[in-house]
């Protein structure tokens, strides 16, 4: 048994480009897991003791499935949980995985959907978790197709007919999970109880414009008081300012992505959780 290296796994993952590796051995310690990774509340102690029980009977469980998240040193669990505590449990130092090089969203999506592809069924709660995964890595938007007249559906949001298909989870359950955790999609989807809103191009805010114009206004007076300024060094310090303000905005603007709660509403009250 030949134990893989992280440095061979990463670069088997990288070159299968967006697939999956074949399997490998890797160390139980090499591998993170991450609850975001994970939609259930928790581990199913039973199932785990019936996989424990399955791998001193020397049965073969498929191969777990990890990923690597863009700089990220350590892979994570993406599918298999309960086998790595398993495993675990059984004094077991390695693990035969599969690898993956995926963006952190897709990764945390194939986590969530693997779930409904095997195991154990999710609970409500976990259905409800599930959900909230589905938009937060942007898979009610539509990625490529074209519409009756050629134009493209890219960029498009789905209806709530093909949301409820992609998820198994009946429409009325949808809208009403879409106007309680995620306020703004709904409102770009349109519709009220009758669900008159069937997806479409995300608007444009109207106030998108004057932020801008804000922006704009307060480069032009740091672009003034530099071209103003006494001397080489007033010059120089403002410079120092500028380049330290855009090193902030950027870290902020990595931290705030797209998929990023700031942009959506009010964070989720207490009494959200666990709502079905």
């Amino acid at each position: 048994m030949t134990v893989t290296s992280l440095e061979a796994l990463r670069k088997a993952a990288v070159e299968a480009k967006g697939e999956a590796t074949k399997a490998f051995v890797v160390k139980l310690d090499d591998i993170r897991r991450d609850p975001a990774f994970q939609v259930r509340v928790d581990l199913d102690t039973g199932h785990v003791g019936r996989l424990v029980g399955a791998i001193k009977a020397g049965a073969e469980l498929p191969p777990i499935t990890i990923a690597f998240c863009g700089d990220d040193k350590e892979p994570v669990v993406v599918d298999g949980h309960h086998r790595c505590r398993a495993f675990r449990q059984t004094g077991a130092t390695t693990v035969n995985a599969v690898a993956m090089a995926l963006p952190r969203s897709q990764a945390l999506w194939r986590a969530a959907d693997a779930n409904t592809k095997h195991g154990l069924p999710l609970k409500p709660r976990e259905r409800r978790e599930m959900f909230r995964t589905y938009v937060r890595t942007r898979q009610h938007v539509l990625r490529a197709g074209y519409g009756k007249d050629g134009s493209s559906l890219a960029g498009q949001l789905k209806s709530y007919d093909d949301i409820a298909r992609d998820l198994a989870i009946p429409k009325p359950t949808v809208w009403r999970w879409m106007q309680k955790d995620f306020k703004k999609t709904a409102l770009k989807m349109g519709g009220a109880a009758e669900f008159v809103g069937e997806g479409g191009t995300p608007p444009t805010r109207e106030d998108h414009e004057k932020e801008l114009e804000a922006a704009r206004s307060a480069l032009a007076k740091l672009r003034q008081a530099f071209g103003d300024a006494s001397d080489y060094w007033v010059r120089d310090e403002i410079l120092t300012l500028a380049r330290s303000m855009l090193t902030m905005i950027g870290d902020q603007h990595e931290v705030e992505d797209e998929l990023s709660l700031h942009w959506e509403d009010e964070p989720l009250t207490p009494q959200d959780h666990g709502v079905f």
